[in-house]
């Protein structure tokens, strides 16, 4: 899942009945979104409705039960860089470090802003190895 839907892919990863062993989480914040926080603080969290909790504090440990990987963008343009500052590589939304959780199976980065995510080549054949093999790099 890209961005919020990762976090919702790996929440509902938890049900132990779901068929699905391996997932990918592209440009997630899957320790929680600093851009998400900078909103929260200047009274704008509203906006996030039922997410704001996943979105502002993240998870602890990707479930032990699937493989997950997740794929960080680091080309630096987007809204998030109005919202928030970043420690170092980002998707212009999510932080590079954001993207990195505990028990992740792989990690991997690509040029991309966080929405080129979605359309990179590079982004699709990785993910596209990691659902086959359980690795980015096939």
């Amino acid at each position: 899942g890209h961005s919020l839907g990762g976090l919702v892919s790996l929440l509902a990863a938890r049900d132990i009945e779901l068929p699905v062993q391996r997932i990918v989480c592209l440009g997630s914040p899957l320790t929680g979104s600093g851009a998400a926080r900078a909103v929260n603080d200047r009274g704008l969290g509203f906006g996030m409705g039922r997410s704001a909790r996943v979105l502002l504090k993240g998870l602890e440990h990707a479930p032990p039960q699937r493989e997950v990987g997740a794929i960080a963008g680091t080309l630096e343009v987007g809204l998030g860089r109005v919202f928030g500052t970043f420690d170092g590589p980002h998707d212009g939304t999510v932080g590079v470090d954001e993207t990195r959780l505990p028990g992740l199976v792989d990690h991997f980065e690509v040029r991309a802003s966080h929405m080129g995510l979605l359309v990179s080549r590079v982004a699709a054949e990785a993910a596209v190895n990691f659902l086959r093999s359980g690795r980015f790099g096939g």
